[in-house]
């Protein structure tokens, strides 16, 4: 039975018992100069060690004709070093598309309906990959989003997009 083998004390290929969780740990604003919002996921145990960089940047363009109260999101995944050859990266890039496009509330990144919008570009670096790749992804790619905070009262003059700041109006 299944109940049985819970009781036998069989660990995972990571040495974690069946019953115990991951070792994760997720920093908020790493990045501060070039990203909106980011931060850093690691998943380490004694015999693996994932870490995600996860950085959020942002662009200004029209609305789809499709969704002219929406704004979007573009995932990319990337890798560096030895995570370049993770074979996975498209079917990793798709799922977190996925998620993020059925989870967010897009209706938020519209400036002007029908006109202007942001679009969320959130990148994945996968520093180092070694089990537990998606879970990081995803715990990073989240705490990036949260981290993230749009610019206030964007004015649109001559068709170009300002964002208020302290030493006065910068084009976006």
């Amino acid at each position: 039975s299944s109940v049985a083998f819970w009781k036998q004390g069989t660990t995972r290929w990571d040495g974690r018992i069946f019953t115990e969780s991951r070792n994760y740990t997720v920093q908020h604003g790493i990045l501060t100069n070039a990203a909106v919002g980011s931060a850093l996921g690691q998943c380490k145990s004694s015999k693996s060690s994932t870490v995600v960089l996860a950085a959020v940047t942002l662009q200004v363009g029209q609305t789809a004709a499709a969704a002219p109260k929406q704004g979007d999101v573009l995932v990319t995944v990337v890798g560096t070093g030895t995570t370049a050859d993770f074979t996975n990266i498209p079917m990793l890039q798709s799922f977190l598309q996925r998620l993020l496009d059925e989870n967010l509330e897009l209706e938020q990144l519209v400036i002007l309906e029908g006109k202007a919008a942001y679009r969320l570009v959130v990148t994945i670096s996968l520093l180092d990959v070694a089990g537990s790749v998606i879970d990081v992804c995803v715990a990073a790619a989240s705490a990036a989003l949260l981290d993230t905070r749009l610019p206030t009262k964007p004015l649109i003059e001559d068709g170009i997009v300002y964002t208020s700041e302290s030493e006065g109006m910068k084009p976006f």
